[in-house]
């Protein structure tokens, strides 16, 4: 069975001089007495609400009355769902969200992508602007002063926002970091286009201007960047820098304790470890205390090796910030946060050299126990050259 609308649009060609009178919207109809389908399309209209009143020669006609000839209808569309004789109904009706569904008639002058653009970009709006008063369909723009801008709009002054659309969303985006900021200079550059036209053509020529309004906005970010992001950016990585080089410079200084610890400490072990023909406790009380001497320093290096990835993570975290904001003189930050990596990086090989060493300095030990309490490996590796006497003359 077919909807009130889709007879309606079947009827609709046929209507002369339609127009709107207040509640109604009239027009004019020829009925041929042979064509038995237009008469049932009249009849269903009429017992849907949609035909109001049916005359002939000035004559209200009866629901049942025989249709013929020239008649006047009187049509009430509100009746018919989803229904808009022209853009500027539909935007009446449905301002800032479109129905979920619609179908215009008079489709001159725009399209859909010009009215759902409207609609996408007043839902952008909604979220940001300051404030937002639903029931008198007004928001306003606050900066310096309030600027009231009704939701009242043409459908011409839509057809340029689709071409700008992206850009603008883009533009505003809240994942920017400087999403705040962005927003700023957008309001300001809105406020500057419509402040001083009339209070009513205000959104008209924020639509119109959508595409002047989001270059300044984007020329005035620039410019702020150029001169201020990049100052506070510095100013912030210079403090940031001091406690980064703070925290590798106790690394370090750790590690090079452990450094000098080694050789001291293996002189001091090797001096007490003394030759013999078995197993004795002096050498393997001496022997096992060396190795955990160097396994309380592979602890401590391994502990300072994680310090030192959480500030390598620390500076690497800083980088991307600072690269996210895509500023013209990012490169110099870059460039001293690279810096701070290759530090850490040198570091990190330090570290690595000097837990190598303290392995090396565990097996060393625990060799040098080994050849004390063994007289074979003693005799094949013998400690030093014993000279008895000199051969004579």
């Amino acid at each position: 069975m077919l909807s009130p609308r889709d007879i309606f649009l079947a009827v609709r060609p046929k209507l002369t001089n339609f127009r709107n009178d207040g509640e109604f919207a009239l027009g004019d109809l020829y009925v041929d007495p042979s064509d038995e389908t237009l008469q049932r399309q009249i009849r269903e209209l009429n017992n849907d609400g949609v035909i109001e009143e049916i005359r002939s020669e000035g004559k209200l006609l009866g629901h049942n009355a025989p249709i013929s000839g020239a008649v006047s209808l009187s049509i009430i569309t509100a009746n018919i769902p989803g229904y808009f004789e022209t853009w500027s109904e539909l935007i009446q009706c449905h301002p800032y969200a479109p129905p979920p569904d619609y179908l215009v008639y008079d489709k001159a002058g725009i399209d859909d992508n010009s009215y759902l653009s409207a609609c996408a970009l007043l839902a952008l709006l909604k979220q940001r602007a300051e404030v937002w008063d639903e029931t008198q369909l007004r928001f306003f723009l606050v900066d310096s002063q309030a600027v009231e801008i009704p939701i009242i709009y043409t459908a011409d002054r839509t057809v340029n926002i689709a071409g700008h659309l992206d850009m603008i969303m883009m533009f505003l985006d809240p994942k920017h970091l400087e999403a705040d900021s962005r927003w700023n200079f957008f309001r300001k550059a809105a406020i500057r286009a419509v402040c001083d036209t009339t209070r009513d053509a205000r959104l008209d020529v924020f639509f119109a201007q959508s595409g002047n309004i989001i270059e300044r906005a984007t020329q005035d970010f620039s410019l702020y960047l150029e001169r201020y992001s990049f100052e506070d950016a510095l100013k912030g990585f210079d403090e940031k820098r001091l406690k980064f080089i703070a925290d590798l410079n106790q690394v370090l200084a750790s590690v090079q304790a452990a450094l000098l610890a080694v050789p001291v400490g293996y002189f001091l072990i090797a001096e007490k470890i003394k030759q013999a023909s078995c197993w004795i406790g002096q050498n393997i009380i001496i022997g096992s205390g060396g190795v955990i001497f160097c396994a309380i320093l592979l602890v401590l290096l391994r502990n300072q090796g994680r310090t030192l990835k959480e500030v390598r993570k620390a500076i690497d975290d800083f980088g991307k910030d600072q690269a996210a904001k895509n500023t013209p003189k990012a490169a110099l930050i870059d460039a001293m946060v690279k810096n701070a990596v290759n530090h850490s990086g040198r570091i990190l090989f330090f570290l690595k050299v000097v837990t190598v060493l303290v392995i090396l300095f565990a097996v060393v030990i625990v060799a040098a126990v080994v050849w004390a309490s063994n007289p074979e490996i003693q005799k094949l590796v013998p400690y030093s050259l014993e000279v008895k006497g000199a051969p004579g003359p």
